[in-house]
């Protein structure tokens, strides 16, 4: 959001979500919630994220294809993750402690999208 408009409220319907790109070498196994490097490391999201936190891959079918058999770029797409919270879910809480992860790179706030 722009610094000089004000605070929106919630759009209805809409719920708030972060966008997180994993390191190089980690990936998402969705059923344990947690991030798997290729070395065997795992971190477990139970108890970083809400319990009813949905995360998702951005590009699900990339995900589950053996990585080897992916291009550079497809690869690349297979890093990014979207975490979709609960309206009563803190949003920088969350994004702060994704933050702290090994296997995470960066971890953004898309942008809301309003009239002025």
């Amino acid at each position: 959001m722009h610094p000089f408009q004000p605070d929106q409220p919630p759009i209805p319907g809409l719920k708030p979500s972060l966008r997180v790109l994993l390191r190089e070498g980690w990936r998402l196994v969705g059923k344990s919630r947690s991030l798997v490097s290729d070395g065997g490391e795992k971190t477990s999201l139970k108890g970083v994220l809400p319990a009813r936190a949905k995360i998702t891959p951005t590009a699900p079918l990339l995900a589950t294809t053996d990585r080897e058999s992916l291009n550079e770029d497809e690869r690349y797409l297979t890093r990014h993750v979207q975490v979709i919270l609960t309206n009563e879910a803190d949003l920088a809480e969350c994004a702060d402690a994704l933050r702290e992860l090994e296997g995470v790179e960066e971890v953004t706030v898309p942008p809301r999208i309003g009239l002025p």
